[in-house]
């Protein structure tokens, strides 16, 4: 009886294995067959798009990482091959995004419309300087036009007359590079309104300043300690000598030194989100330890760094700005919670570092360059 019983629970236990299995097989085959009748623009959406829209966001990164990292060295653009580095890059990455676009089938376009409103209105405010105006509008606009002309102007009858001008731009041939200089601009700015979509997009263009400040720093200092009065120690510039001048790449120290400050605010944010992150850890592993890892270190000399050279480019603005960049992002971290013990001893530790490499080269100097900074 006992094993009649066993058996007739092992069929049973069979029986139903047997029909779990052909459930199970059905079910599978019913998934396959809605997969099937699945459009093929939900199954694209629910991809990472094509290889090629792939490649395309990868060219579109690098032409940042260009217009960031390469397009400076080429004197700031204050020279037509550093211009024509910096169009060549903006229209690279915009086209590069225009492509991934149209590879993704139309995608998300980000709009903006005060920004858009800013660029039409610096695109027509350049523009309009070169459009030929009417001379009534000419002599209520400009001026003195007439005073700066005179040969050139309607009013002068009975003198020798060169024709009339008509726009309100006095040298129109620089103010068309200009303008094409601004239509790379806003052609960059509008694409990276596009790219940047999430937070870490923008954590890690603000990294790429902070990244290109610190080299740019560390450059200008290596020429400025071992110059011989040419740009890249090979190529000898007409206006400037690099012999006792911390410019870097640049050929102006108030350019050099404002683009330095743009990477002070980035690296200092940086160094806080690293802190949130190790202290997020610790908190999690109830660990207790306290050390600088090297990356704080690194990215601590590099804000120093950035700091020297800005000083030493000897930039009444330059150091301005860089009170003003300092002042407000220690404030707001400040107002954040964010600095803590380990911050203060690191700023009074960088703040010994600076002061030690300003009394050994150029301290002198600086003084007597910004004694008179009020006047």
């Amino acid at each position: 009886m006992a094993r009649l019983s066993e058996s007739f629970v092992d069929n049973k236990n069979d029986s139903e294995s047997r029909s779990t299995l052909v459930l199970g097989n059905d079910a599978m085959s019913s998934w396959q067959q809605h997969n099937r009748k699945l459009p093929k623009t939900h199954t694209a959406s629910l991809s990472h798009g094509s290889p090629f829209a792939e490649t395309c966001l990868r060219v579109v990164d690098a032409g940042f990482c260009g217009t960031i990292f390469i397009a400076p060295l080429f004197f700031g653009g204050r020279h037509d091959l550093g211009r024509f580095v910096f169009v060549v890059f903006a229209c690279i990455t915009a086209l590069a995004w225009c492509c991934r676009q149209i590879a993704l089938g139309g995608g998300k376009w980000t709009r903006s419309t005060i920004a858009h409103g800013i660029v039409v209105a610096s695109i027509a405010l350049v523009g309009l300087q070169l459009i030929p105006l009417p001379n009534q509008w000419l002599e209520v606009l400009t001026p003195r036009t007439s005073q700066l002309l005179p040969l050139w102007s309607a009013n002068s009858s009975g003198e020798p007359h060169l024709g009339n001008w008509q726009t309100l731009s006095l040298t129109p041939s620089s103010t068309q590079l200009a303008l094409a200089m601004l239509l790379a601009y806003c052609l960059l700015f509008m694409t990276a309104i596009q790219r940047l979509r999430e937070t870490s997009d923008i954590e890690r263009l603000l990294n790429w300043i902070a990244l290109s400040s610190i080299c740019m720093g560390v450059f200008a200092l290596v020429q400025y300690a071992f110059s011989n009065g040419l740009f890249f120690w090979f190529y000898q510039h007409p206006h400037r000598s690099m012999i006792g001048n911390v410019t870097g790449s640049f050929t102006n120290r108030n350019h050099f030194a404002h683009f330095l400050v743009l990477g002070v605010g980035p690296l200092l944010a940086w160094i806080m989100r690293r802190q949130q992150s190790e202290g997020t850890a610790r908190s999690s592993s109830n660990a207790r330890s306290h050390r600088f890892p090297s990356a704080d270190i690194w990215l601590y000399c590099g804000v120093a760094i950035v700091i020297v050279a800005v000083l030493l480019s000897l930039s009444r603005g330059g150091i301005l700005a860089l009170g003003v960049a300092l002042t407000t992002t220690l404030l707001l971290f400040f107002r954040a919670g964010q600095t803590g013990s380990r911050t203060l001893f690191a700023a009074g530790a960088m703040i010994l570092l600076v002061t030690g490499i300003l009394s050994i080269y150029g301290y002198e100097t600086l003084s007597a360059r910004l004694d008179d900074f009020a006047a």
